[in-house]
């Protein structure tokens, strides 16, 4: 499903609006926060599914790659920053293309908090904890850090003339978090902030197209991810505990709709599946 363009910028722009506020207010804008904030903000009519994304977090990815927010990784969490003001309106809903938020987010998350695979049924990328089941389907691999610090090295290369590029090949020698300290102090300069964004999303597109390649997936970098929408709720059978006919098929209507992960999730008794083996 593809959102409507302006329902889509309109929803980036409350989301810079809810950050903007949070800082004004002196709080922090963790991205755990943020949504509930964006729902109030909306009188509860923001859905990021109606939206076109699987989850808040590829909304907010969505936004950031449109250059509305800004996101850094924090030991408490994702935070959120308003883009620069010098960023106007017009100029962020011209940054095109997107890369999808799915394959955005499995291909820049190096915290190791997610295990990310390639569902060739949903035909996008789903992703489990890192303590749970992995998911089933392809595996994907984020770009690690000290690859992003590379990539950062040969952008500075080529644009010695920024007043900053002393500074910001220092940060990326002698920091202990240099992608991270890259990131903000770049902002200082908007254009080439602006520049490196487009320079790291075609990297990005690259490892994703050398990974599809590699595993014979064909699929769009900058296409709308594949959201199944959900059917319509039938009525739900009403049956007493005592029936067991009842609930053995209330059971298996559940089953039918699990994922692949679900069903490796699902805990039985022993004794309800020993007879089956026998």
């Amino acid at each position: 499903m593809t959102a409507d363009p302006a329902a889509l910028t309109a929803a980036f722009t409350d989301l810079r609006e809810v950050v903007e506020s949070m800082v004004a207010r002196k709080r922090q804008p963790l991205i755990q926060g943020v949504k509930p904030a964006l729902q109030v903000k909306s009188a509860h009519s923001f859905d990021e599914r109606a939206l076109g994304f699987g989850s808040f977090s590829e909304f907010v990815d969505a936004a950031a790659s449109a250059g509305f927010v800004i996101v850094t990784r924090t030991p408490h969490g994702r935070r959120l920053s308003p883009a620069l003001e010098t960023d106007t309106p017009s100029a962020r809903r011209s940054v095109r293309p997107r890369v999808r938020p799915d394959l955005w987010s499995a291909l820049t998350d190096w915290s190791g908090r997610r295990n990310y695979a390639w569902d060739p049924s949903a035909g996008r990328v789903i992703s489990s904890p890192a303590g749970a089941t992995p998911p089933a389907g392809v595996g994907v691999s984020p770009v690690d850090a000290e690859t992003h610090r590379g990539w950062a090295r040969a952008f500075l290369l080529e644009h010695p003339e920024s007043a900053i590029a002393e500074s910001l090949r220092m940060v990326l020698d002698t920091s202990d978090a240099p992608f991270e300290q890259f990131s903000r102090l770049i902002r200082a300069d908007p254009r080439l902030d602006g520049e490196w964004r487009g320079y790291r999303r075609n990297r990005i597109v690259e490892a994703i197209n050398g990974w599809a390649s590699t595993h014979s997936i064909e699929l769009d970098p900058y296409g709308p991810a594949t959201v199944p929408r959900a059917a319509p709720a039938a009525a739900v059978e009403r049956v007493e505990l005592d029936d067991a006919e009842g609930l053995r098929r209330l059971a298996s209507a559940a089953v039918e709709k699990m994922s692949p992960t679900e069903l490796r999730e699902l805990r039985l008794p022993l004794g309800a599946i020993e007879h089956l083996l026998r």
